[in-house]
């Protein structure tokens, strides 16, 4: 599954792709589905679990970014590829 693809095919808006290399909040390990207000934490945990297989080993996790201020949209997500993620 390309993921772009099975997101719209999922019925998710996908509004644009940034390469955020050399942005030293990018994950190491496991990549992110960053969510940003605390009641998006089940949708987002549900996301993460739908788009796991393209991610494969190193997997992908929901996160509530701590220094970020609580102030985006409801329903926003950010996923952010880790530096391991080939």
């Amino acid at each position: 599954m390309k993921l772009r693809e099975g997101l719209l095919k999922s019925g998710y808006t996908v509004m644009g792709i940034q390469n955020a290399s050399g942005n030293e909040g990018i994950p190491t390990q496991s990549s992110e589905l960053r969510f940003f207000t605390p009641n998006d934490s089940a949708e987002a945990q549900r996301i993460a679990k739908e788009v796991a297989p393209f991610f494969g080993n190193n997997g992908i996790f929901a996160d509530l970014p701590e220094a970020m201020p609580h102030v985006s949209h409801a329903r926003q997500y950010e996923i952010w590829f880790s530096s391991a993620f080939h």
